[in-house]
C-alpha cells in the first residue's frame, strides 16, 4: 500500500498539469514522499522542543522503540526467510509476527502519546505549507519523469500561487531516457573507479577510464540540455537569477538521485561552466524534511549565534589496522584539518582508529553541533538498508540504527567524508528518499553533507578544510560552504595542491 500510495505522485504531476492544476500534482507527489519518509523515519518531531521533558521522553522512546523494532524485522526480510515464519539459522530470533505485532502496539502508543500533547495525527503539507517552506533567497526545482514526459516544478522564493509558469513540460525527457542515462553513468563511474582500486592494472584501466571520464562528462552536458538548462532559463522568465537568488534546492525524483545535477554543464565564452558556478545547491528528500530542517536549525541558532562555539565529535579512520582499509589520507590530512577550527581537544574529541568504534559515537553524539565521519562507507545495491559505514572493528552502522539509535537534535551539521553516502536506492519507489542522508536527519540533524562518489583521501582533506574555513570563520551556511570549497579545490593548481598536502601533513605519505 505504501509502494502504491507514492508511486501515484510522478504521474499526478503529468496529469494535473495535463488539467491545468500543476499544485494539485505538487501536492500528491509531495503527500507520497512524505507518507514514505514519516512511517520510515518520522521526520515530523520537531517540535519535540517545546514539550516538558516527560512527554518529550515518552515519544522518543516510542519512536526509539520503533526503530529498534524495525531494525529486528530487517533480519526477516532477506529472501532467506521462510514464508512460514520460521529461520533455521536465526534460532533465538524472536518470530516475525511477533516483532509485527509489537511494532503495531508501539505505533499506537506513539500515536496516543502525541495525541495526548495535541500533536496530532502528520498531515502531508499543503501547496501553501510547500511555498512557505522554501527560505528566502532560494528557489526549488523539482524534475519529476515519466513515460508520458517530464515536468520540472521551478519555484522561486516568494510564490504564492502555483501555476502552469513553475511547471515546465519536457515531453521528450521520459522515465526511459533518465534510467538509460543512469545506467552509463554508474557504468562508467565503476570503470574509473576500477582505476584507483587495481593499481597493477592501472595503466591498462587507464585508457579504458579516459573514454568513461568523456562519458560521465557528456552525460552531465545532456543533464544540463535536458532538465537544468531548461529549468534556469524558466527561473530567469520568472525574475530569478544568480544575481539575486544564492541556492536552488533540489528535490530529485527517481534516477535523478543518482545523477549530480550541480555539475552540470554547458559552454560559455569558451569555458565548461557549471550549474554549481552560479548557484549552491542543496538537495532534499522532501519539503517535509526542509521545513523541518529549517525549524531545527532556529532552534539550535537560538541556542546559540556563534557558529566557532560548536562542539565536534570526529571519528577518523577506524579501520587503519587493516591494511586493506587503512586511509592514511584522512588521518594525516583531516585531523590537523579539522583540529585548526576546533582546537580544544576536550570539549571536541577527535577518535582515531580503534578509538573511532560504532559504540562511541553513539555515546558521543547527543550533544554534539558538527559531526565529523571520515571513514569507509558503501551502498548495498541488492539490500539498500544493508548500507552504511563502517567503523572499528569492521562495525557497520546501518542506515535503520542511524535512524532508531543516534540523537543529533543539537546538530547543525554532519559531514560524511565516507564513499557513496549519498545514493539511494531508486528501484524502489517507496524507498527513493530512504538513505544514510534522510536518516540523520530523522536523527535531528540539520544538514547533511554526503557523496555519490568513491573519494579520495588527499581531496577530501583539502574539502573539508576548506569547508569549514567557509562555514566557521567566513560564516557561510552549509551548501554556501560547500559550493565555495567544491569550486576552491577543483580550480586549484596541481602545485599550490601538492604545497598545502605538505603543510597539512608534511610527514605522510598520500596516494594520488
Amino acid at each position: 500500500a505504501l509502494e502504491a500510495m507514492t508511486a501515484i505522485g510522478p504521474l499526478s504531476v503529468v496529469a494535473s498539469h495535463w488539467l491545468g492544476n500543476p499544485a494539485e500534482g505538487l501536492s500528491a507527489l509531495e503527500a507520497g514522499r512524505a507518507i514514505g519518509l514519516r512511517e520510515a523515519l518520522a521526520l515530523d518531531e520537531s517540535t519535540l522542543a517545546g514539550l516538558n521533558k516527560g512527554d518529550r521522553e515518552q515519544i522518543l522512546t516510542a519512536r526509539r522503540r520503533l526503530g529498534e523494532l524495525h531494525m529486528e524485522a530487517q533480519m526477516w526480510t532477506e529472501p532467506a526467510a521462510s514464508a512460514g515464519g520460521s529461520k533455521p539459522d536465526m534460532m533465538g530470533i524472536r518470530a516475525y509476527s511477533d516483532i509485527v505485532a509489537d511494532i503495531e502496539t508501539t505505533r499506537r502508543e506513539l500515536s496516543a502519546a502525541r495525541e495526548a500533547v495535541g500533536l496530532g495525527s502528520a498531515e502531508p503539507l499543503t501547496t501553501e505549507d510547500i511555498l512557505n517552506s522554501l527560505p528566502r533567497g532560494t528557489a526549488a526545482l523539482v524534475p519529476v519523469a515519466t513515460e508520458f514526459g517530464s515536468i520540472i516544478y521551478v519555484i522561486p522564493t516568494g510564490t504564492t500561487v502555483l501555476d502552469q509558469r513553475h511547471a515546465l513540460d519536457l515531453p521528450l525527457i521520459k522515465e526511459s531516457d533518465v534510467a538509460e542515462k543512469t545506467q552509463a553513468w554508474l557504468a562508467a563511474y565503476n570503470l574509473v573507479r576500477e582505476r584507483t582500486r587495481n593499481r597493477d592494472a592501472y595503466d591498462v584501466i587507464l585508457a579504458a577510464s579516459v573514454d568513461a571520464g568523456n562519458v560521465l562528462e557528456g552525460i552531465l552536458q545532456w543533464c544540463w540540455d535536458s532538465v537544468m538548462g531548461p529549468a534556469i532559463e524558466r527561473l530567469a522568465e520568472l525574475g530569478t537569477t544568480s544575481d539575486n537568488t544564492e541556492e536552488l534546492i533540489i528535490l530529485p525524483q527517481g534516477r535523478w538521485s543518482l545523477l549530480p545535477l550541480h555539475a552540470a554543464w554547458r559552454m560559455v565564452d569558451g569555458e565548461k561552466r557549471a550549474v554549481l558556478d552560479d548557484f549552491a545547491i542543496s538537495y532534499i528528500p522532501s519539503f517535509h524534511a526542509l521545513k523541518t530542517a529549517r525549524a531545527r536549525n532556529a532552534t539550535i541558532s537560538a541556542q546559540s549565534d556563534d557558529v566557532a562555539s560548536g562542539r565536534l565529535l570526529a571519528l577518523i579512520n577506524p579501520e587503519k589496522s587493516d591494511p586493506g582499509y587503512d586511509l592514511p589520507g584522512s588521518e594525516g590530512l583531516e585531523v590537523p584539518a579539522l583540529r585548526a577550527w576546533f582546537p580544544d581537544p576536550e570539549e571536541n574529541p577527535i577518535l582515531v582508529g580503534d578509538a573511532a568504534s560504532k559504540a562511541s559515537l553513539l555515546n558521543g553524539c547527543s550533544d554534539r553541533s558538527y559531526l565529523h565521519l571520515s571513514c569507509h562507507g558503501e551502498f548495498d545495491w541488492a539490500n539498500p538498508d544493508q548500507s552504511g559505514l563502517k567503523f572499528a572493528g569492521g562495525e557497520k552502522l546501518r542506515v535503520p540504527e542511524i535512524a532508531g539509535r543516534m540523537k543529533l537534535d543539537r546538530c547543525r551539521w554532519v559531514m560524511l567524508s565516507a564513499c557513496e553516502s549519498g545514493i539511494v536506492d531508486t528501484s524502489d519507489v517507496a524507498e527513493e528518499s530512504y538513505g544514510q542522508v534522510a536518516a540523520f536527519m530523522m536523527a535531528g540533524a540539520s544538514a547533511v553533507t554526503a557523496t555519490l562518489w568513491a573519494v579520495d583521501d588527499t581531496d577530501t582533506a583539502l574539502f573539508v578544510e576548506k569547508v569549514y574555513q567557509e562555514h566557521i570563520k567566513n560564516g557561510l551556511s552549509p551548501a554556501r560552504a560547500t559550493q565555495k570549497a567544491s569550486l576552491w579545490l577543483r580550480d586549484l593548481p596541481i602545485p599550490e595542491r601538492d604545497a598545502l598536502t605538505a603543510r597539512l601533513a608534511p610527514n605522510t605519505s598520500t596516494r594520488r
